[in-house]
């Protein structure tokens, strides 16, 4: 017998997985430093509101750096950098073309 799920509660108990079991590794070193390939970077798009709340997420997270923030409006771009670089060492580039950060094989 399959049990049905609705699309909230799939949605909450992915996301609730997710937290729960960490999205990027929580891998330390002797020196509690971690590699440069153990970290995943990211490009945020569209970061009026919601996607300056995602970044933030992105830059506070274990394992993940923004790299890139891109919108068509330069003051939100501005503002999700500084809210990003509360919590990253490395400073976010503010772009507003995405296919920027679509060629950055780093991403």
């Amino acid at each position: 017998m399959t049990e049905s799920i609705d699309r909230r509660a799939f949605i909450q108990q992915g996301a609730a997985a997710g937290i729960g079991l960490g999205i990027w590794p929580r891998l330390s070193s002797p020196g509690g430093r971690r590699a440069p390939s153990d970290t995943v970077a990211v490009a945020v798009m569209g970061v009026n509101s919601r996607g300056d709340v995602l970044a933030e997420g992105f830059a506070a997270a274990d394992g993940a750096e923004v790299a890139y923030v891109c919108d068509v409006d330069s003051r939100a771009v501005a503002g999700t950098i500084s809210t990003v670089s509360e919590f990253q060492q490395r400073r976010a580039d503010g772009i507003t073309d995405f296919r920027r950060a679509l060629d950055d094989q780093a991403v």
